[in-house]
């Protein structure tokens, strides 16, 4: 697949390339960051949406503490 924008060259030889061009090849970065993050995405939607977006607590622990309840009770209702 050819990329919509192409890239800038900032090499003195006119080349594209770099030390990490080699290693983002097309399928390292479908396989690594891609490949299922339409679980991702459902998990958050489905998060936000079950107990809510915003959190209540104003502390740093009680944040936590509030989220990670959140995330269990997500958890418990979808079974």
């Amino acid at each position: 697949m050819e990329s919509i924008i192409k890239a800038v060259c900032h090499r003195a030889d006119g080349k594209l390339g770099g030390t990490y061009r080699a290693k983002m090849t097309k399928s390292h970065l479908k396989r690594r960051t891609y490949g299922r993050r339409w679980e991702i995405e459902s998990f958050i939607s489905g998060l936000k949406r079950t107990p809510g977006s915003a959190l209540l607590a104003r502390p740093e622990t009680n944040l936590l503490h509030e989220a990670a309840l959140r995330v269990l009770a997500y958890t418990l209702n979808r079974r």
